[in-house]
């Protein structure tokens, strides 16, 4: 009677495993956290022949790139093992700066034959985007294994929220200061952005992690004056995706 108690429970056990083993390899929908540290730019293009040339000139060469970032959720849902969508609801922050800037005045006040030091001698300039990113990409997995690798492609459609620029000044004491405006004017509100990117898949007992290096540029400027700003960024994103 103990054997065959014993052998039921173990055919039971089994069948159990089994079941939940096959369950995992059959989940399709996936929900998660995704970050992103970035590198952003922008790109111009001038529509105006005349004074358009010299703000373009004098722009690129004093406008660098910044570190940005893209945080939110992310989704995944699997069509078949060599396929899947890709998408999410995420924040981010795109934008550029300025090199560090020598600042030239006159003369400083003197009082009392000290010189009185009140004027800033650099300058270095930030501008930040805001927006909320809503990918939608196809993953093509090149791999059925648990580590594999995979391409995607698709849109974002980015909702501008506002912009933000913040001027830091540094006086010959030593001392910084900073100060900052922003602005929702002359900006469109829909800036797509094309996404190409590469990476890893690991699949885990109940989860997967994804690293994902991942290129995006605008398919519209960001404003509508006579100098087109076009924003690109190259990161790398990481994802942890339950399945459910």
């Amino acid at each position: 009677m103990k054997r065959v108690f014993y052998l039921t429970a173990t055919f039971l056990l089994v069948s159990a495993l089994t079941f939940a083993q096959d369950t995992l390899r059959k989940r399709k929908f996936y929900i998660g956290a995704f970050a992103s540290p970035d590198y952003s730019y922008r790109k111009l293009f001038n529509s105006d022949p005349g004074i358009g040339n010299f703000i373009k000139s004098e722009r690129d060469s004093t406008e660098i790139p910044k570190i940005a970032y893209t945080f939110g959720l992310d989704f995944l849902y699997k069509i078949n093992k060599w396929i899947a969508l890709s998408f999410g609801v995420q924040y981010s922050l795109k934008g550029y700066q300025t090199k560090n800037q020598t600042l030239v005045f006159g003369p400083p006040p003197r009082r009392g034959g000290a010189t009185i030091l009140v004027t800033p001698t650099n300058d270095h300039l930030t501008y930040n985007y805001n927006y909320i990113d809503i990918p939608l990409r196809v993953d093509i997995y090149l791999s059925k294994d648990k580590v594999a690798p995979f391409i995607t492609t698709g849109i974002a459609t980015n909702v501008f929220l506002y912009s933000k620029n913040i001027s830091y000044l540094t006086y010959a004491d030593g001392h910084r200061t900073s100060t900052s405006s922003s602005s929702t004017d002359n900006f469109s509100i829909i800036n797509p952005q094309f996404q190409l990117g590469a990476g890893v898949d690991i699949a885990l007992k109940k989860s997967r992690l994804r690293i994902l290096p991942i290129a995006r540029v605008s398919v519209l400027s960001m404003n509508s004056d006579p100098i087109k700003e076009y924003l690109w960024s190259a990161g790398l994103g990481i994802s942890y995706l339950f399945g459910i």
